[in-house]
């Protein structure tokens, strides 16, 4: 187990590293829900692949809980691993109102009369492996070892499986395409420290343990760091799926061909607006009435705008309005609306001429 001062080191160590660059995360994220127009809501591909990811953190934290989690025959019954094997499973028989479990009774008919080393091995491997294994002995513990493998790694197979589904083009599109690489990176990064862990566990720690408080129950706290490696890695990855999908973070650019058909685009519809503005004034032209009324127009109008502003109320509602007026507010938010306006018109530069699209 993890000493108290072991995380107080490693948060010394770490944390002068780890802060600012996770302030600095923060502050990035926020300022780009603060930019106009970057923001967007998930993709329904993308929310379609959130749902069955977080249904497997819930169902992974569940399965923590200890009604979900394999009985431990020591702990049930208080007992320490030196205890005779007749004993314990009397108290056992004794707890269950005389009746024994499928699990229960294959241990008590493998090791009834075995040695202690047992005892030990069911707190390293669990008692599935104890109790099913057809070709383990007490005589050659490495048999168990072997034997648990399979166990440890397929719920791994089935971890990496679904991010590889959860994450590939044809369920998420390019959104869960690009973490792909790191998914399948964690994935296989779990497998390999379960495996390696249990690989180089002593089982004969507990030798010495008197009571049952004080085992280094490896099988049970192994499960347990499993399932919430996987809902933390999970959780991660939906919350990073989340936050690059509606460009909350590291925000991608659009392909060159998707630029290139949205200007064309652009294109077109402006096209068609100025052929049908040239139709429109073609007619006008054309028209004697509709050229009279439009000659008539722009010569009143500057007439009529001429006097109202030699009014003396406009005048003086003039002076008092530019009298409480801040320039420098009024300038800012000029500046911020050409901005604006101007972003909106500014095409998306191209991937390939060498700017790049970054969020603040």
């Amino acid at each position: 187990m993890v000493s108290l001062s072991s995380v107080i080191s490693i948060s010394m160590w770490v944390g002068p590293w780890l802060i600012p660059r996770a302030l600095a995360f923060y502050r990035s994220i926020q300022a780009s829900n603060r930019q106009p127009g970057t923001v967007r809501p998930t993709p329904p591909h993308v929310k379609w692949c959130l749902n069955p990811l977080y249904l497997f953190i819930i169902v992974s934290l569940i399965r923590t809980l200890p009604y979900f989690t394999p009985s431990n025959i020591f702990r049930d019954t208080s007992s320490r691993l030196q205890i005779p094997t007749g004993v314990l499973f009397s108290r056992i028989s004794a707890l269950h109102g005389g009746k024994l479990t499928p699990v229960e009774s294959a241990l008590k008919s493998r090791y009834a009369e075995a040695s202690g080393d047992w005892t030990l091995l069911y707190a390293a491997y669990g008692p599935e492996v104890l109790a099913m294994c057809p070709f383990c002995n007490t005589d050659s513990p490495s048999t168990y070892l072997w034997y648990a493998l399979p166990t440890i790694v397929a719920p791994h197979l089935v971890h990496i499986f679904l991010l590889g589904l959860l994450t590939s083009p044809f369920f998420s599109g390019p959104d869960g395409a690009r973490w792909r690489t790191y998914a399948t990176i964690a994935g296989v990064a779990l497998a390999t420290i379960e495996l390696t862990m249990v690989m180089r566990y002593d089982w004969k720690l507990n030798t010495t343990k008197k009571t049952a408080n004080d085992v280094d129950w490896f099988f049970w706290r192994l499960r347990t760091m499993r399932l919430l490696a996987f809902a933390a890695v999970d959780g991660l990855l939906g919350w990073g799926l989340w936050l690059t999908s509606t460009n909350r973070w590291l925000v991608k650019p659009p392909a060159v061909a998707e630029q290139v058909n949205t200007i064309s685009l652009m294109l077109q519809v402006m096209n068609n607006k100025l052929k049908a503005l040239g139709h429109i004034q073609n007619a006008v032209l054309r028209d004697d009435q509709l050229r009279g009324a439009g000659y008539h127009y722009w010569t009143r109008e500057p007439r009529l705008m001429e006097e109202v502003e030699q009014e003396r109320e406009v005048i003086d509602a003039r002076r008092q309005a530019i009298s409480h007026m801040d320039y420098d507010r009024v300038t800012a938010d000029a500046d911020l609306w050409v901005e604006r306006v101007w972003g909106a018109l500014k095409p998306t530069p191209l991937a390939g001429d060498g700017t790049r699209q970054k969020t603040e």
